[in-house]
């Protein structure tokens, strides 16, 4: 339940608009009490006597310059490993344990811009999966699901965030753009699952999961916006609207399941702000 986490950074000022980051750093979490103790429910079970705590490593190589007095770009790479990822094995009735081991490197970039009352964003995130383990199996030694040591899954590849503002008088207007790039499953995922589901579901012998959902999530776009107007120094009226193209997009639904989770549609809110 205890463990040393070192962290080691240095910077670098290669001049008065110019500066590198490197940075080193361990980190753990021990089980919580639901994960370590969970029984006599069918909605989880624990693997006390081998459950391991989550271990992650991670290493950056960071760039800040300051193209101008309004114009700052950021850059990093990154190496980051995680070991023991704790989540439930449906192949073991729910059962909380460790299910593997990632490492997945990548770059970040970003371009920070301001100007008078107006500033705006835009940042990029590109990842690869370099390593994997699969560490959860079922009763006969068969893997959770299957490895994929040097390609990325469940997650996009490519994520992309722009935004702007603008200020005048009482008014100030935002909107921010998100990328979500699309999501490959792994090979346990796609095609005809043999007869069941995970948690003991039984399926026809001719089911096939590729007609419920696709083998491959397609990348969406989801653009929010927000308007506000002080009505005084204590009180403001804000307008926000999310999806505002009421794109039609989806989250990955992990494990052999018929389904994905969809994005919120269209959601408009007005908001009443007090500061005291």
């Amino acid at each position: 339940w205890s463990k040393v986490s070192p962290r080691i950074a240095g910077v670098y000022s290669a001049s008065d608009n110019l500066v590198y980051k490197m940075m080193w750093g361990q980190a753990f979490r021990a089980p919580t009490p639901t994960e370590m103790g969970g029984a006599h429910t069918f909605s989880l079970a624990s693997n006390i006597g081998g459950l391991e705590p989550e271990l992650i490593d991670t290493f950056e190589m960071g760039m800040d310059w300051t193209l101008d007095k309004n114009h700052v770009f950021r850059a990093n790479y990154f190496i980051t490993e995680f070991e023991n990822q704790i989540a439930y094995s449906t192949v073991n009735t729910n059962l909380s344990t460790n299910i593997y081991s990632t490492k997945n490197a990548g770059l970040e970039l970003e371009l920070l811009g301001s100007y008078e009352r107006s500033g705006w964003f835009a940042n990029l995130s590109y990842t690869q999966r370099k390593d994997e383990t699969i560490l959860a199996f079922d009763g006969s030694g068969n893997p959770e699901f299957s490895a994929h040591p040097n390609d990325l899954k469940w997650e996009p590849p490519i994520k992309i965030n722009v935004g702007a503002y603008h200020k005048w008088d009482q008014w100030s207007v935002s909107a921010n753009l998100h990328y979500h790039d699309k999501v490959e499953r792994r090979d346990n995922e796609l095609g005809n699952p043999g007869g069941w589901l995970p948690l003991g579901v039984d399926v026809p012998a001719d089911y096939n999961l590729d007609d419920h959902r696709p083998t491959t999530i397609d990348s969406w776009v989801s653009v929010n916006s927000k308007v506000s107007y002080a009505l005084a120094k204590e009180f403001s009226l804000s307008f926000e609207v999310k999806n505002l193209l009421d794109e039609q997009g989806s989250l990955v639904k992990t494990g052999p399941f018929p389904f994905d989770y969809q994005i919120p549609e269209r959601q408009m809110m007005v908001f009443l702000k007090l500061e005291i």
